[in-house]
Parts: structure tokens; C-alpha cells; sequence
């Protein structure tokens, strides 16, 4: 159940980082941590990265924020 949370909550990360239309774009970001719990794909997604990479945590946090993102991505 959680993977597939994860797995939904990537593929909206995904579409929202690759949008290029300006509207939809502003959606994306209104939506991404906010609603119902499962629903808040920015907020989901992060979490449960960390989760799964829960030994390295300090060295993601020193990456920072880009470098985190490019990490959900690749492992997708």
C-alpha cells in the first residue's frame, strides 16, 4: 500500500516538475501539500524517500533540495 502511494505520488511529482504550461503549473504547486493526506504528492513523496533512505539522511540534507529530487526521480 505504501509503495503504491509512493509510486502515484512520483509520477504527479514528475508531471508537475515537467509542466509547462504557466495555469496548470500554479495548480501543481497549490495541490502538492495540501488536500487529503495521500493526496499532498510533494509532501508524500519526500517523506517516504527519506524514509527508504533513512541511514543516509544527513547526507541527503547536505545535498539539499535539488539534489533530493533528482534522487526520487532516478529511483523511479
Amino acid at each position: 500500500m505504501i509503495n503504491a502511494h509512493y509510486q502515484e505520488s512520483v509520477n504527479i511529482l514528475k508531471q508537475a516538475l515537467f509542466e509547462t504550461n504557466e495555469l496548470r503549473q500554479k495548480e501543481y504547486l497549490e495541490t502538492s501539500n495540501s488536500g487529503a493526506y495521500w493526496d499532498k504528492f510533494a509532501a508524500i513523496s519526500g517523506k517516504l524517500y527519506l524514509a527508504d533512505h533513512i541511514g543516509n539522511l544527513l547526507d541527503i540534507y547536505k545535498a539539499g533540495p535539488s539534489a533530493m529530487i533528482s534522487g526520487i526521480l532516478k529511483e523511479d
